[in-house]
């Protein structure tokens, strides 16, 4: 169990504290009626993807209304500070999961998205989930619009739009195969 020494609390949450480990704890007790309890309890995470990131996050309870907060949010504004206009929480080479104060930092979403390039967790290509072509799709299509067959008879091959042809033709998606 970690000492109150070894946690900070969390400001706009009263009896929740977070540890820089990435840990947050509750002295809130359990139910209503029950008493606080004497030790900061652990509470679960639970995780969430969103956009192709997984990251995680926490229930908080303040005034009997439930906050569903992102644990580096939380991270960020317990230790280092509010979060700065249009900045966002970012994580560094440790991963999205891994939210320990000394791989967070507040950045632009500019910074964000180079992160994502460095990491290699942009979601691009066969990684977007609403995709319907795979690489080899793609440069299938390539070949075909380099030999000038039209862009509606490959779109119909593919069963997708002939403005997703194009798209692919002027580099404006799949532009890095």
């Amino acid at each position: 169990m970690k000492t109150d020494n070894a946690l900070s609390p969390i400001q706009e949450f009263p009896d929740y504290f977070a540890s820089e480990e990435g840990e947050v704890y509750s002295m809130k007790p359990i139910t209503r009626n029950a008493k606080p309890p004497t030790e900061p309890r652990l509470l679960k995470k639970y995780l969430v993807s969103k956009k192709g990131t997984q990251y995680f996050g926490v229930h908080l309870c303040r005034n009997g209304k439930v906050f569903n907060k992102r644990i580096s949010v939380l991270m960020l504004e317990t230790f280092i500070s509010p979060r700065p206009r249009g900045m966002y929480a970012c994580h560094g080479i440790k991963g999205s999961l891994v939210d320990t104060l000394d791989n967070l930092r507040w950045q632009t979403p500019k910074q964000n998205t180079a992160d994502t390039y460095r990491d290699g967790t942009i979601c691009r290509g066969e990684r977007n989930g609403m995709t319907k072509l795979t690489k080899l799709k793609v440069l299938k299509i390539k070949e075909r619009l380099a030999k000038k067959e039209l862009q509606c008879l490959i779109a119909k091959t593919y069963n997708i739009s002939p403005s997703t042809i194009s798209d692919i033709y002027r580099k404006k998606s799949w532009g890095w195969l």
